[in-house]
């Protein structure tokens, strides 16, 4: 080896480390950052290296290559959307000589939600809920409800409706929406074994459950909707 060569080896080496010494005395002890966590333990021969972990050379810890992932901040409670605190059952039923649309449209009207955007929601009382006589809501506000709606042409009978009820342990309640053609009578069994069901795959019990249902008998020439909706408040 030539005498310039070994200079520029022997002047590189000293370098590395003095680098090293440095980095070992500003991190206090060498470590390897897995997931935010330390490690002391050294990497044996045959060991998978963490993620994270920077590479070792000549006895020197390097650093990481990549950050260490920072652990996840406990979850916030709060929801996106505020979640209701009162809701109202409401119902309606319609006929129309021009269209199932405008069927629909006037349905709504009759339980007192036609003048809202409405948004379709699934079928959650949340804790500590209250349920409210109907009240009037803002014009184009939008509006969270579950909603039951059937509809049909002329001498058909058609029904749609909801059932809901509040959990034994107060944790909540649940609600199921239905219709089907033929009598309301027909529909509540329908939604009573849908409530038993529900609470059988929760392992809960449930106390009284309570029916909103529409059952309308078309005439000729006309189209006709049944509505049913659990309405959701601030």
């Amino acid at each position: 080896m030539s005498a310039r060569l070994f200079q520029t080896w022997l002047f590189a080496r000293v370098s590395f480390i003095g680098w090293g010494d440095a980095y070992r005395r500003s991190a206090g002890k060498t470590h390897a950052c897995v997931e935010g966590e330390r490690t002391d333990a050294p990497l044996g021969r045959g060991r998978i290296r963490p993620v994270g972990m920077g590479t070792f050379k000549g006895g020197v810890h390097l650093p990481p290559l990549v950050p260490p992932i920072a652990k996840a901040s406990k979850a916030d409670d709060s929801s996106l959307v505020p979640i209701p605190s009162r809701f109202f059952v409401t119902s309606g039923r319609a006929i129309n000589k021009t269209s199932e649309l405008n069927a629909f449209d006037l349905a709504l009207l009759k339980a007192g939600i036609g003048e809202q955007n409405l948004v379709s929601v699934s079928s959650i009382l949340p804790n500590g809920i209250k349920q409210i006589e109907r009240k009037p809501i803002p014009m184009g506000a939008v509006t969270h409800c579950v909603l039951a709606r059937h509809a049909g042409g002329e001498g058909e009978v058609i029904s749609a409706g909801i059932a809901y009820a509040f959990r034994a342990d107060g944790r909540g309640g649940y609600v199921a929406e239905g219709h089907l053609h033929g009598t309301q009578k027909a529909l509540k069994e329908f939604l009573r074994w849908r409530m038993e069901e529900i609470a059988h795959f929760r392992g809960v019990e449930l106390l009284k459950i309570n029916y909103r249902t529409e059952e309308l008998s078309i005439p000729m020439d006309h189209y006709g909707v049944c509505i049913a909706a659990c309405v959701f408040l601030r």
